[in-house]
Formats: C-alpha cells, structure tokens, sequence
C-alpha cells in the first residue's frame, strides 16, 4: 500500500513539472504581456483541475482500501430482527476522513448509519427487521469530500450469506412425513418417516443453535400416551438436521368411534425455544383408523 501511495506522489510530481515546463514553453517573445498572463491563466485552471483530481485518486488509493472489517449479526429472543454490528480498520488515518454502514434492502437505501471511532476501530450498530435481500457497504468519505462506497456483502458479493437472506436465517422450522404405517393388535406402528429440522443461522446469544433433544410424540384424543426420543443427523446445508424412521411401534388404548390419534415431532433447541410438528393424524370412523396426514 506504501508503495503505491509513493509511485501516486511521484506521478503527482511528473505531472507538476510537465505542466510546469509546458508553461516555459507556451509563452513566446512574440506575445503581448497581456497575451502571456492569459495563457499563463489558462495553465494554472488546468494545473489546479489536474492536481485535484491527483489529490481525489491519491486519497483513495490512501484511504478507500479496509484492512480488516467484520459483520456480525444477533437475533433479538423473538427472533423477529437482528442487531448486527459492523467494525472496520481502514488502510490509513486522514483528518476529517468519516465511515458510514450503509444497508440496503431489495436495492433501495433502508439505513445510513455514521461509524464511531472505539479505540483503533470504527464501529457501528443497526437494528434491522427479519427480512431477505439485504445488502451492505461501507461509505468512506475523504477529507475533501470524495466518497467511495466499498461492497462488504452483496447478491454478488455475498460472503455470509445468512445476513443477505436475514429473514431465512432467523427462522427455524421442522417437519415429519410418515410415508407408511400400520395398525395391528393395539400398535400402530411407523413403518417409514422422514424428519427434518432447520436451526437459526443467527443465534440471540452468539452461539450456534442445535437439536437438544427430538423426540416423536403420541397422543390419544389431545393427552400424551408415549414419547420416542430420536437422534438427529447433520443434513446438506448449515443448520440442517434429518432423522429417517422405521419401525417404531406405539401401543393404543381400545379405540373407539370418533378417538382421534396424534403423531408429533417436537424438538427441543439449544437455545431453550421449541419447534413442534404435527405430522399424522388418524381418526376412527366406522369402526377404522383413518388417516390425515399434517
């Protein structure tokens, strides 16, 4: 970076004493003074125009370059927004220089907020809505007034993409789908199910949220008969978790018409929350168990 700030200043230099020069050569005996100081006039509008546009490129190769920054996001215990917090070092120190977090969502301006400084980094704090689309930047601001805004994560850019997709990442959610079962002798019995459980990519607490316990529940007519704990296994994406089930019997009381029986995936999270899923229901009609699947 030093390096390129000293070949800027050269080059500045090698500008100033062409211009310079040029002003020797432009002025000739033959000319009236009057002619001289307009020519020299003109020059000295090109030199200044030159050397602020020196002085704007010099600034940004100096200033517009972040050496270190972060975002990092907490979910508010409703899982409603998001805290997130932005730090950055940029490459080099100017008086006057300022730096803004800039968020937009769905390409419109949704927050402008200015940094501060703490201690030998800039920082600044906003609070935003469970939301996809988002997209963030950081707006350095020179001395003399000359802005570069610089892509932290973006669609295209994306990085961390649970701060694009904050919405998304903010939920949780799960399900159970019972493919086949059966009913013999006072057991209904899972032949085959499918469970899937997606934690929060953002935790309230900076910690990354998992299954703490699973477990299928079975109920007759709203009261719990049995609990079968399951264990859950990492599925393909961040936060994903899937269990396959077969052959897991539950025993029933004598039904009768109109009971109603109840299959439900609760899961228990780390965080203390808990996500329920109500994955069958059969009813006894004419003398049959009669399935509605959630």
């Amino acid at each position: 970076m030093k390096r390129r700030n000293i070949l800027t200043l050269i080059a500045l230099v090698l500008v100033l004493a062409m211009v310079m020069a040029g002003c020797g050569s432009k002025t000739e005996d033959t000319d009236t003074p009057e002619q001289q100081i307009a020519a020299l006039k003109q020059e000295n509008e090109q030199l200044r125009s030159q050397i602020d546009t020196l002085t704007r490129q010099l600034e940004s190769l100096q200033s517009a370059i972040l050496t270190d920054w972060s975002l990092n996001a907490l979910a508010s215990s409703d899982r409603t927004a998001a805290t997130i917090t932005f730090t950055a070092v940029p490459a080099s120190e100017s008086e006057g220089q300022t730096l803004s977090l800039i968020v937009n969502l769905n390409g419109l301006e949704a927050e402008s907020v200015p940094c501060t400084m703490d201690g030998s980094r800039y920082t600044a704090t906003v609070e935003l809505p469970a939301a996809d689309g988002y997209s963030f930047y950081c707006l350095l601001t020179g001395p003399t007034g000359s802005m570069q805004q610089i892509p932290l994560i973006t669609p295209d850019n994306p990085g961390d993409g649970s701060l694009i997709n904050l919405g998304s990442s903010l939920s949780a959610y799960c399900s159970l789908f019972v493919d086949k079962w059966n009913y013999n002798d006072g057991k209904l019995t899972v032949e085959n199910a499918y469970v899937q459980a997606q934690m929060p990519l953002i935790s309230t607490g900076g910690d990354n949220v998992t299954p703490s316990s699973a477990a299928l529940v079975f109920l007759h007519n709203g009261q719990e008969l049995e609990r079968k704990e399951l264990t859950l296994n990492n599925g393909e994406g961040d936060g994903s978790f899937e269990a396959t089930i077969s052959g897991l019997a539950f025993s029933t009381p004598k039904l009768e018409e109109d009971h109603q029986l109840d299959l439900q995936l609760v899961i228990t999270l780390s965080d203390g929350s808990t996500l329920s899923y109500d994955g069958c229901s059969w009813f006894v009609a004419d003398g049959s168990l009669n399935p509605v699947m959630g």
